[in-house]
């Protein structure tokens, strides 16, 4: 999800979850694929994971959640 988020493709994001991937899994520094989108400033991203019920209140190891990076 999160490699899917960084290059920015919405047909990879909708292919994983077709296939059962978890929208919330992490990356090795806690980062989920919101977090990278958002990093990215990625609008069409963050507003499909949004939509598909990702969480914005998850935080990674840097205690950060992607509404804070947003800030």
């Amino acid at each position: 999800m999160c490699k899917a988020a960084e290059l920015g493709s919405i047909g990879i994001l909708e292919d994983l979850l077709k296939y059962g991937c978890d929208i919330n899994s992490k990356s090795i520094d806690g980062a989920t694929a919101l977090h990278i989108a958002v990093a990215a400033e990625n609008v069409e991203i963050t507003r499909f994971l949004i939509e598909q019920g990702a969480r914005i209140d998850m935080y990674d190891t840097k205690a950060s959640t992607p509404y804070v990076l947003d800030i």
